[in-house]
């Protein structure tokens, strides 16, 4: 009988591979009729950083109109520069050549959505979702199209559905609290908005909705103080992974995208690609001091101090107010050494800011510097009360609490920042492994070595491997 059924799902194995193989044929060889002609492209009306790629892209699809990348290269061309309406027509006849190609839905769906069109964008992602039901990008785009659609239970359940796999995502924690806000429910929408800007600071979308939810229940200080944020970062937005529109953005030459791509580059360790987009980004448009406060830190990385402390006035000069500014030439300040500037910028920051945990954490790393430890403390726990699950902080706080002599405590906060991996676990370890030596707990101690030299080994740590071998030598005398 297994023999049987073995059988008959290889018949129909084989049937879906004939039938599917003859679908992939009439798709690459769609009729003519069906494609349509092609749409009538006015060079001379557009913007010429556009129309000069466009010339050549569009000679490539008038020599074959059926080529479907030449065609969807038209299409993303045409998208980074906002020709919506033709866009949307050259996507449809990548769509019509490639029907079981997912880029092109998902391209309409980001247009149409961005058009007020969501029941059609609803419909696009859905197919996305249909050819590839783990598309994230898909996945969150519907959720937030449903709520912009004003289909709340189903743009909720969809939010929830993601936040099981990506809780840290600031974009879905916006969208719950999206959700919430236009449910009413406005106390559990400030808790989602709240979550959402301390995973990303700057994340304006968020603080604006955040901004709306405190005035609605009446506290109109804190309102202000996002609205605040808002008009500072209402360019900066979450990035997360989606190579589709990547790579539409990449095409744009604008002043925005080249700052977009230029967060991009930091945040992937690509330094000088980073600086060399600010810096286009300022020839198109001088006035946007975030990318000015970007390259106070970027050149202070590359060794470059005089540039980071011209772009610190200039920053300042078109923005005085900017908490980001006045942040990021803290941060300058004390890698330099300069504890008094740090101080005095990390101030300036918390006035204008005072719930930031990177700041409250920075500015505790500074009063550390002139052997105020007590006041150092104060700065971690706000940081943590409004972050709780910034490791960094746990660990200053720790390490702050075993100059106190106060190991026990020490350690609950090492273990706490120990919860998430990144770069700086191996020296959290290391910095646990001591605190169990100095107690007596030897044991630990090795375990907690042992698992720090692997990670720096990992990460390639030479410098904290040398120190883990120290350590672990003289512990063991």
């Amino acid at each position: 009988m297994d023999d049987v059924r073995f059988d008959v799902r290889l018949t129909a194995i084989a049937v879906s591979l004939c039938l599917a193989t003859l679908i992939q044929c009439a798709d690459r060889n769609p009729p003519a009729a069906a494609v349509g002609p092609l749409p009538e492209v006015d060079l001379s009306t557009l913007d010429p950083k556009l129309s000069d790629q466009l010339a050549t892209k569009l000679a490539v699809v008038r020599a074959n109109p059926k080529d479907v990348s030449a065609n969807g290269e038209v299409a993303k061309l045409l998208h980074a520069y906002q020709q919506l309406e033709l866009a949307v027509q050259f996507y449809q006849r990548a769509e019509t050549l490639e029907p079981t190609g997912l880029r092109w839905p998902y391209y309409l769906g980001v247009i149409r959505a961005s058009e007020g069109r969501y029941d059609e964008a609803i419909a696009s992602f859905n197919s996305v979702l249909a050819m590839d039901p783990t598309n994230l990008p898909a996945e969150k785009r519907l959720a937030r199209a449903l709520l912009d659609d004003g289909k709340l239970d189903e743009s909720l359940s969809s939010y929830k559905a993601l936040l099981v796999y990506e809780p840290a995502d600031p974009e879905i924690r916006r969208g719950i609290g999206g959700v919430h806000a236009a449910l009413g429910n406005t106390e559990e929408a400030v808790a989602h908005l709240v979550r959402a800007v301390q995973i990303l600071p700057n994340y304006g979308e968020a603080h604006y909705a955040l901004a709306l939810a405190y005035r609605d229940l009446g506290d109109e200080e804190s309102a202000a103080a996002h609205f605040k944020r808002y008009e500072e970062d209402k360019f900066s937005a979450p990035s997360g992974v989606d190579p589709l529109m990547t790579a539409v953005r990449s095409l744009n030459r604008k002043a925005i995208e080249y700052l977009r791509a230029g967060v991009e580059a930091e945040r992937a360790g690509r330094i000088p690609e980073a600086i060399a987009y600010n810096l286009q980004a300022l020839e198109l448009d001088p006035s946007l001091h975030q990318v000015h406060a970007s390259l106070i830190v970027l050149y202070a990385i590359v060794g470059e101090s005089d540039s980071s402390r011209l772009h610190y006035q200039k920053a300042l000069a078109l923005s005085p107010d900017s908490v980001v500014v006045h942040y990021n030439y803290g941060r300058f300040s004390y890698d330099k050494g300069d504890y008094k500037q740090a101080s005095l910028s990390f101030q300036r920051a918390l006035e204008l800011n005072p719930e930031d945990a990177f700041t409250n954490n920075d500015m505790g790393q500074t009063i550390e510097q002139f052997g105020r430890l007590d006041e150092a403390i104060r700065y971690y726990r706000r940081a943590i009360a409004n972050r709780p699950d910034y490791g960094h902080a746990h660990f200053n706080l720790g390490r702050t609490m075993m100059q106190k002599g106060r190991t026990a405590e020490a350690i609950s906060e090492f273990r706490l920042a120990l919860r998430e991996e990144t770069f700086r676990t191996p020296t959290y370890l290391v910095t646990l492994a001591s605190a169990y030596i100095s107690l007596g707990r030897m044991s630990e101690a090795a375990e907690m070595l042992d698992l720090a030299r692997r990670m720096a080994q990992q990460y390639g740590q030479d410098d904290v491997v040398n120190d883990i071998n120290r350590l672990a030598a003289r512990s063991a005398r």
